[in-house]
């Protein structure tokens, strides 16, 4: 109470006259320090492959969760999970790296670790090309009816493999989102031991038929 804490005043300042003292409170909001692992995962998106590789299996972390610590206001917030990008935006060949975790984005957030091991295993691919037409339509009219078609091989097998069977793959048109007049070329079943195909145009303008007669 004020009148406990007078006598203090009065030795601590004895120059002065102290007549009273008004007492206050300070609130203080206090949390719970709780804890939790979260995963880690590894954002590729931006990072392009080049043309004679794939990736191999599947990308190993290590470790591959963290613990983080504060308070459960915090903690309960935070994803189960953390992504990080890789600090390259071309992978020509395996890739093994320290990627470090920018805990400077995470105020009042203690990180366990502070950096993971990151593996990304390839493979050597080998291009084979063929030829494909794209089968007439009662509905469109097509800006381009024959393409080139890089198929992807893993080198190690592309010498043994039998000579493909082209009557049995076929071209499919797919929609483009908010663009009516174009289509994208996909394979309808993609051949046994093809890591990845490319058609060349990827893409074509395409009319209506009933359009074309007017």
């Amino acid at each position: 109470s004020s009148a406990d804490i007078m006598p203090f005043f009065i030795k601590q300042f004895p120059e002065l006259k102290v007549n009273y003292v008004v007492s206050d409170s300070v609130l203080v909001y206090m949390n719970r320090l709780v804890s939790k692992k979260i995963a880690i995962k590894i954002d590729t998106s931006k990072v392009l492959l080049t043309d004679n590789i794939a990736l191999d299996g599947q990308i190993l972390i290590e470790p591959d969760s963290i613990e983080i610590t504060g308070a459960n206001t915090l903690i309960e917030r935070f994803p189960n999970w953390l992504k990080l990008e890789l600090p390259i935006k071309r992978l020509s060949s395996d890739y093994s790296e320290i990627i470090p975790i920018n805990v400077r984005d995470y105020n009042y957030i203690k990180f366990k670790k502070k950096s993971v091991k990151v593996q990304i295993n390839t493979i050597q691919l080998e291009p084979k090309s063929i030829f494909l037409n794209l089968e007439k339509s009662p509905i469109y009219n097509y800006s381009d009816t024959a393409f080139e078609v890089k198929l992807y091989y893993e080198q190690s097998i592309a010498d043994t493999l039998t000579k493909l069977d082209t009557n049995a793959l076929k071209l499919n048109l797919e929609p483009v989102l908010g663009k009516d007049k174009v289509g994208k070329l996909v394979l309808e079943t993609v051949p046994v031991n093809v890591k990845r195909y490319e058609i060349i145009p990827s893409t074509i303008n395409k009319t209506l038929v009933e359009d074309d007669k007017e």
